[in-house]
């Protein structure tokens, strides 16, 4: 009975060092006292070194593997905390190409006291660079709506505001009380916006409309342009109202 298990336990470390061999993430492990003692063919390749260069790698003393000196940090949080934490952190490798990576940090405990680490390794490069440019579009989007000297809105059929912008940002503290979670015709007392508002909803499309709107600052004169916004899976028909202020021209 206890050859059978043995045997079994042999067996299953067998089919998970396989596994761990022909995963496509790097892995790692290291000991009690941060050395590497072990490092698959995912992880080497990652790191462009050959195996038996990871191998031996002490994660605090020398260079970590592949110069990553931002890693450090991320190693110790871990180890402080004696349970699995995520990690990403850029890096550079001996041939100099810069790559981010990301993983998990699992300590491995033994009656409650550290025995070592171990690591997964991903190349996330690509999603960071799909997010920087994300950041960059929204920051370039943001600087084309601050340029817009108009008061923008957005509203459903009910002319129930969900959002605003405007581009002076002395008066967004005090439009926030005035303008979210109110309803157009909670604001004015005229038509032309919830005529504007049905029209769009019937063309798409409504130029011209004029009113007057009480704000912090006093009443002013808008005249609005408003279109059905594209639809949006699982959201309510929304309107885009630009309102340009008109008030000197009256």
């Amino acid at each position: 009975m206890v050859e059978m298990e043995t045997e079994m336990e042999n067996l299953a470390t067998a089919q998970f060092r396989d596994i761990i061999e022909n995963s496509s993430d790097g892995v790692w492990v290291s000991d009690k006292a941060h050395r590497i003692v072990y490092a698959n063919a995912a992880m080497a390749r990652i790191a462009e070194m050959d195996v038996d260069s990871v191998i031996g790698t002490s994660l605090l003393c020398e260079p970590t593997v592949g110069g990553y000196s931002f890693f450090r940090s991320h190693f110790r949080a871990a180890v402080d905390a004696g349970k699995p934490t995520r990690y990403e952190c850029p890096a550079t490798t001996p041939s100099g190409h810069e790559m981010w990576q990301g993983g998990w940090l699992t300590p491995v405990m033994e009656n409650g006291e550290f025995s070592g680490m171990v690591c997964t390794v991903q190349d996330i490069t690509e999603r960071k660079r799909m997010e920087a440019e994300v950041v960059a579009m929204r920051s370039q989007l943001q600087a084309t709506m601050d340029a817009i000297p108009d008061l923008l809105f957005e509203v459903d059929l009910g002319g129930h505001i969900h959002r605003y912008h405007s581009p002076r940002s002395e008066l967004l503290p005090r439009l926030s009380e005035v303008l979210l979670g109110k309803t157009i015709a909670g604001l004015i007392h005229e038509d032309p916006c919830m005529s504007a508002l049905r029209e769009a909803h019937q063309t798409g499309v409504s130029i011209g409309k004029q009113l007057e709107l009480m704000l912090p600052y006093g009443t002013c004169s808008f005249e609005l342009s408003v279109t059905r916004k594209p639809d949006t899976a699982g959201e309510e028909e929304r309107f885009i109202v630009i309102a340009r202020d008109i008030t000197e021209r009256k």
